[in-house]
């Protein structure tokens, strides 16, 4: 019996999936090294997440503030609280520099981006804030 070139490309294909469907996922050696329960008054629940590499830190915005954690314990190392500038709405973070971005109350306002130092936690000195477009 002649199989037909196609038939048996499917069948090694067939092959290939049911292995690869039945082999170890390398997330299947991953395990939790910590957690960090945000306390929800105020507005500090989690949203967004940036790791800072210098201070080996993780920034996570909620709608009032900024916590930063202590990237391999979970520990919070300072919380910073901008609730009376606005609502936090995202934070970046490159060369020692986390850059937040904050609406006002008035969300049709201009906001704003507030510029902080990772490895102090303080706004940086001369030009820390920056009037930037609604939202």
């Amino acid at each position: 019996m002649t199989r037909h070139p196609l038939s048996l490309a499917i069948g090694l294909a067939l092959a290939s999936v049911t292995a690869a469907a039945t082999a170890a996922s390398p997330l299947d050696s991953l395990s939790k090294a910590w957690t960090y329960q945000h306390a929800s008054a105020g507005g500090f629940l989690s949203e967004i997440v940036s790791f800072d590499h210098l201070s080996k830190t993780l920034w996570v915005t909620g709608v009032s503030g900024v916590d930063v954690l202590n990237a391999s314990t979970g520990a919070l190392v300072q919380r910073i609280d901008l609730s009376s500038f606005g609502s936090v709405n995202s934070v970046s973070i490159y060369n020692g520099m986390a850059a937040f971005a904050i609406e006002s109350a008035v969300r049709t306002a201009p906001g704003k981006v507030m510029l902080y130092d990772t490895l102090t936690r303080a706004q940086v000195a001369g030009t820390h804030t920056i009037t930037v477009g609604a939202l």
